[in-house]
């Protein structure tokens, strides 16, 4: 897709995201109510991390992403280099907040926009 597509439904306040979305499951306890934060494994390789964190500061739907692409409701691309490591992002704005997951160069933007999509399709 070259287009945004339209933005999709979801609730950022008080989220609660699956255990189990894409093939991916959560490391550790799920977010409590007002805690937007947590890490995900692909069950296969656990070197292989996504964080999905949910933002309600509308101002982030501007991140930056070089050589973006869209994957569904998702924008896609690689970051700055993090500790000398480049790390890729999807960035899937909400109605009322943002949700970005960052993973590894391990996963490619195809990879995390699925993640992505899944913990949107998720949110209550």
């Amino acid at each position: 897709m070259t287009i945004a597509p339209l933005s999709p439904i979801g609730h950022v306040a008080g989220a609660t995201l699956p255990r189990q979305a894409a093939g991916y499951t959560a490391l550790g306890s799920l977010p409590a109510p007002g805690q937007h934060q947590a890490t995900y494994a692909f069950d296969k390789d656990d070197s292989r991390m996504a964080v999905a964190t949910l933002w309600g500061d509308p101002t982030y739907q501007g991140t930056p992403l070089g050589g973006d692409r869209w994957y569904a409701q998702s924008r896609c691309g690689t970051l700055d280099k993090i500790d000398e490591r480049t790390q890729t992002a999807c960035v899937t704005p909400l109605v009322d907040g943002v949700l970005t997951v960052v993973g590894t160069t391990a996963q490619t933007p195809e990879e995390l926009a699925a993640l992505a999509n899944a913990l949107v399709a998720a949110l209550p």
